[in-house]
């Protein structure tokens, strides 16, 4: 999980770094005109592949597990984010910052509201996705894949058989048991 936030979180810092450099230096150009808006997309786009991320390195797989995975690696993100911008937010509060429009504390508080519930389902859908990928299984003794075993050798069968967990089933060699 805190691979898929620490991806999720140097997107987001990567592409809004660029947005704003752009915004910056073009002036009044389509990014610096709708900046909140590449800011908006940029999060949310960082939430799903942090979801994403989190739930395809899981221990466990399945989609119980990468919906879990996800809706973590929102709320650490959640968290991190808090602890970032709320001093930053107030010192800058304080320094005359334009406003987008008209701000009421009702609508803040909406616009909150929203965020956060786009941000929770696209880590979750990021997760489930995640989590339902499958990843090759490999049998201890055999070949790795496009290796041929050596002449007049059978591969180990000792019981050191490599398995997961997917959708709550153990699977084998690839196969649901």
């Amino acid at each position: 999980m805190f691979a898929g936030v620490i991806i999720g979180l140097g997107f987001f810092a990567l592409l809004n770094s660029l947005w704003f450099a752009v915004a910056f230096s073009a002036g009044a150009g389509l990014v610096g005109v709708h900046l909140g808006w590449f800011a908006g997309v940029t999060a949310a786009v960082s939430l799903l592949i942090a979801g994403w991320v989190a739930g395809a390195l899981a221990g466990v797989r399945g989609t119980l597990a990468g919906l879990v995975n996800g809706i973590a690696a929102w709320g650490l993100l959640f968290i991190l984010s808090v602890a970032a911008v709320l001093p930053g937010a107030a010192s800058l509060a304080g320094g005359g910052m334009p406003q987008a429009g008209p701000l009421t504390p009702a609508s803040g508080m909406w616009t909150a509201f929203w965020s956060l519930l786009v941000g929770l389902v696209l880590a979750a859908v990021g997760g489930i996705l995640g989590g339902r990928m499958r990843r090759p299984v490999r049998v201890a003794g055999e070949p790795e894949p496009g290796q041929q075993p050596t002449a007049g050798e059978e591969p180990a069968r000792n019981g050191t058989e490599q398995s997961e967990v997917v959708d709550g089933r153990e699977v084998r060699e690839g196969r649901p048991r």
